[in-house]
């Protein structure tokens, strides 16, 4: 009964948290946080599930749970990474991390489109050690590769993190913070490796013990969120309100006079090793306080603020050196790499470069 009633809480909660973040916020981060409770939430509902005998009722949701159980490692590495980050977006690398996701998603298509019935004669067997082996494939292959993007994400928290002494003499709220993060973690991975052995040991306990844990997980977040919900969104362990005080005494107006001289007449953007920090050196302002700036009056971040001034540099180049090669242009503006050149002119004008340039020509 008590399982049942924080199921139901932890099915709420999950709900108006994922409203929450995306009313706030649409970014990278907030959407794999969102996607991250969503599949939490869907396995703590498709436990439940289990535990009422729902599934026979609608059988059509069998087997649904190992497509989420198997993308809950992935989001879960990605949304750690781009927290402990500055300025992170998404990257076509990320896609490398969902390799087994979808590969397991793929193959298990075939068990998904069965006539209900063989679906649910397939899923009395399964708890049996001699039960249907693709389909114990598949769950295995799910916690593991859960366990493996957990462990890297502890890995990683603590890499990034490991000056912790630092953030425990800040206040008490980061103490909470950093603690509960690291509780929830540890529930999680234990969580992870309790499934992986029952999976391996052939016998299966009572799905309420699982269901209590995703049902304490998701409220932890829950709650951890209602607090700290800058902090999720923006991955800072600085508040927000003490983030925007640290523009109370900046003169915007000099500020903003500062960066038009370094950007519009010194062209300072055109130096490919030019980043927040050195940026705010010569703004004479601290990074903390440019990145906020640049947020709040510019409505983007450092790398997408730097990359404006790049991309309407090389277009001007473009109009007045038609002969010249775009990759050269590309490292004359600034960037290192020519497929980051390419990315950033795509979404700052809707088109490629190549695309650009043919415009150009025929005007």
């Amino acid at each position: 009964m008590l399982t049942d009633i924080i199921t139901v809480l932890a099915t709420c909660a999950a709900i108006l948290q994922i409203i929450t973040i995306l009313l706030q916020s649409r970014t990278y981060r907030s959407v794999l946080l969102s996607l991250l409770i969503f599949s939490l939430a869907y396995l703590n509902f498709y436990l439940f599930a289990i535990t009422k005998d729902f599934l026979h009722e609608y059988p059509f949701l069998l087997f649904t749970n190992i497509i989420f159980a198997v993308n809950i490692g992935p989001l879960f590495f990605l949304y750690i990474k781009t927290a402990v980050s500055e300025n992170r977006e998404a990257q076509k690398k990320d896609l490398i991390c969902f390799i087994f996701s979808i590969t397991v998603c793929v193959a298990l298509l075939p068990l998904l489109l069965l006539p209900d019935h063989q679906k649910i004669a397939l899923n009395r067997t399964f708890p049996s050690a001699s039960g249907f082996i693709p389909l114990r494939l598949f769950v295995t292959i799910s916690i593991v590769n859960m366990l493996i993007f957990l462990f890297l994400a502890f890995y990683l928290y603590f890499f990034k993190t490991r000056r912790i002494g630092f953030i425990f003499k800040k206040s008490r709220s980061n103490i909470v913070l950093v603690v509960s993060a690291i509780v929830l973690m540890t529930v999680f991975m234990v969580n992870g490796l309790f499934s992986f052995f029952n999976m391996l040991g052939g016998f299966f306990l009572k799905t309420e013990p699982y269901n209590f844990i995703f049902s304490i997980i998701i409220l932890g977040v829950y709650f951890l969120n209602q607090r700290f919900l800058f902090i999720f969104l923006y991955g800072s362990l600085t508040g927000k309100k003490r983030l925007k005080n640290l523009l109370i005494k900046v003169d915007k107006e000099k500020l903003e006079s500062r960066l038009q001289t370094i950007m519009c007449d010194q062209r300072l953007y055109c130096n490919e090793d030019m980043n927040l920090a050195a940026l705010s050196k010569i703004a004479g302002v601290g990074t903390h306080q440019l990145s906020q700036y640049i947020n709040d009056v510019h409505g983007d971040n450092f790398n997408g603020y730097i990359n404006s001034f790049r991309i309407n540099e090389a277009k001007r180049l473009m109009f007045e050196e038609p002969q010249a090669e775009i990759i050269s242009i590309a490292f004359s503006v600034g960037f290192n790499s020519y497929s980051a050149f390419s990315s950033a002119f795509k979404k700052i004008t809707g088109t490629s470069a190549a695309n650009f340039r043919e415009m150009i020509k025929k005007k």
